[in-house]
């Protein structure tokens, strides 16, 4: 399992034909931890032995790296952290619970990893 995997899940749910509030809202979810967890695989492939699972730091130490790839993801990964925070504990926001908002969520994930991956590239 890797963070790739959840992201994909979470097009899978946010397309989704049949898909209602809870499924929008827990692709917002799946999108964002997919993404968190490809910064912290990230972290571990430019050299940091022990990234902390706690949220803002790995966000906080991607932009340390002073890659500007590394740090165009870690302002993506804060933006979607928003999202999912109000998809997870905020039900009276409704404005996650559509395809549209989810399909974005998925994209901006998306976006990570490719901002990722640019990063770990080089130059």
């Amino acid at each position: 399992m890797n963070g790739e995997e959840f992201i994909t899940f979470a097009g899978r749910i946010a397309v989704s034909a049949k898909g209602g509030p809870a499924d929008f809202r827990s692709a917002v979810s799946r999108a964002y931890y997919g993404a968190f967890h490809l910064a912290i695989e990230f972290l571990r492939a430019t050299g940091t032995t022990n990234p902390p699972f706690q949220h803002g730091e790995i966000q906080r130490l991607l932009f340390r790296t002073g890659n500007p790839k590394a740090q165009t993801a870690s302002q993506l990964l804060s933006d979607l952290q928003s999202h999912r925070v109000r998809a997870d504990y905020r039900l009276n926001v409704t404005t996650v619970e559509t395809a549209a908002f989810a399909t974005q969520c998925v994209a901006k994930a998306r976006d990570i990893q490719s901002e990722l991956k640019a990063a770990l590239a080089g130059p």
